[in-house]
């Protein structure tokens, strides 16, 4: 049975999961990136649809603190709620590690490597696109660490 399955038989039989798993995407949704409007002169948006309720699938905009516009695009292996939690550790550990040395992209993502790597399980992993937009130099500089090219 699938976590889809289980969410649509909890609405037909009031199955107190579908109310955690509506939860849990709520909370996810509220972890994506809202206000895209973080810098003058650029236009973002974004949009994230999970296979499921829930998934591992994630985008961010941050603003850093040296006036650039962090940009994430990531995806853990897997779907569901295992994929979700580990998600929202990588975000959060990205968003962390980018404010500790955000013009160094290199130094970030290999801290936010080696952290998610301690938090993973041994077959769990994650690619992940991060790049930081000057506003005032309109320059894009980005990594790639095993994601789909987003560009």
């Amino acid at each position: 049975m699938t976590i889809t399955s289980v969410a649509v038989a909890g609405q037909e039989y009031g199955n107190p999961w579908n109310e955690e798993l509506g939860k849990a995407h709520a909370i996810q949704r509220h972890l994506l990136a809202r206000d895209a409007g973080l810098i003058a002169h650029a236009d973002c948006s974004a949009v994230c649809r999970q296979a499921n309720a829930v998934g591992g699938d994630f985008y961010d905009f941050l603003r850093l603190p040296n006036g650039e516009l962090g940009i994430a695009i990531g995806d853990v292996a897997g779907k569901g709620l295992g994929a979700a939690l580990l998600m929202a550790n990588l975000q959060a550990t990205l968003r962390a590690e980018a404010r500790r040395v955000p013009s160094d992209l290199a130094d970030v993502v290999a801290s936010v490597n080696h952290l998610f790597h301690q938090a993973c399980f041994e077959e769990g992993y994650a690619t992940l696109f991060y790049a930081t937009f000057n506003p005032e130099t309109r320059v894009l500089k980005y990594l790639n660490a095993g994601h789909n090219p987003p560009l």
